[in-house]
């Protein structure tokens, strides 16, 4: 007999000891048992409402985690499938259909089972996070006096932010920013005034980079960062990179985050030159 249910408290015991069974055999992603200790009766009781338990014949055979990210996307934590997976097809299909995407801590094995499974679903381009911690390793000075930083003045700078934001990330898959888009950024309570900063040399503004507050933790966030095409290669990535670590540390931040498209390489070797170390890799999967 085949069934699927939310998490119970009952069950706990007999799923740590099919989680920690089923680890030693699959590449495991976030650590659900350590979560669910380190949160309390409130948190927990809220946590295993995000948990389907597979069962056959009263056994533990399958476990998918996840957690909603916004009203039309879920972010899947981890996930175990049961091989009889075609028994639970009609289930998750349903479950899944309810939203336009899914978000997947990267795992290629369950990557690539969830595509086989639901070709409904078809794979984007991959995330990665990365975190340096301030309060353990030290900022390397790379100091540049041919370059100077300037905060955003609020009210004045908006077009010429639009504009470097347009050129520095110009792409065929991209929309232009407008104006307005930039103003209404500067409205959300994610915004810090003091860490909207321009990169200028010789009196030309070059590139552009914010930091932000993250829902996560409350661990700044570095984003919108980046440098006019014809003057990458020369260093001024990296200067600007430590110059906003620096001042996210000087801030009282214990760790700073910054994220990348997979794809995108040269900016993932810079951040990871930088002392930056990879988090998560989160996949996209988009209905179609």
């Amino acid at each position: 007999m085949y069934k699927v249910e939310h998490l119970k408290k009952k069950s706990l015991s007999k799923l740590i000891i099919f989680l920690n069974t089923s680890y030693k055999d699959c590449n495991k992603n976030t650590d659900f048992i350590d979560t669910y200790n380190d949160i309390n009766f409130l948190s927990k009781r809220k946590l295993r409402k995000q948990v389907y338990i597979f069962y056959e014949n009263q056994h533990i055979k399958g476990f998918l985690w996840f957690e909603r990210e916004g009203e039309r996307e879920i972010l899947i934590k981890d996930i175990i499938l049961p091989s009889f997976i075609d028994n639970y097809k009609n289930f998750v299909t349903k479950k899944l259909n309810k939203y336009d995407g899914i978000n997947l801590i990267y795992n290629s094995n369950i990557m690539d089972r969830l595509i086989n499974s639901y070709p409904s679903y078809i794979k984007n381009t991959a995330t990665v996070e990365l975190e340096f911690c301030l309060d353990v390793y030290e900022i390397p000075n790379h100091y540049d006096n041919s370059i100077k930083y300037e905060v955003l003045k609020k009210g004045v700078q908006e077009d010429l932010r639009c504009k470097l934001q347009n050129e520095i990330f110009s792409s065929n898959k991209r929309i232009p920013l407008s104006v307005e888009d930039i103003k209404e950024d500067e409205k959300q309570s994610y915004y810090l005034n003091d860490m909207a900063i321009l990169l200028k040399k010789n009196e030309v503004y070059i590139g552009y980079g914010q930091i932000i507050k993250d829902k996560d933790k409350g661990i700044p966030l570095i984003v919108n960062f980046g440098i006019l095409p014809q003057y990458r290669g020369l260093g001024y990535g990296k200067s600007f990179l430590f110059y906003l670590m620096t001042l996210a540390k000087e801030k009282g931040y214990e760790s700073i985050k910054i994220k990348v498209d997979k794809d995108n390489i040269p900016a993932y070797n810079l951040y990871t030159r930088c002392g930056f170390m990879t988090k998560r890799e989160t996949h996209n999967l988009t209905l179609i």
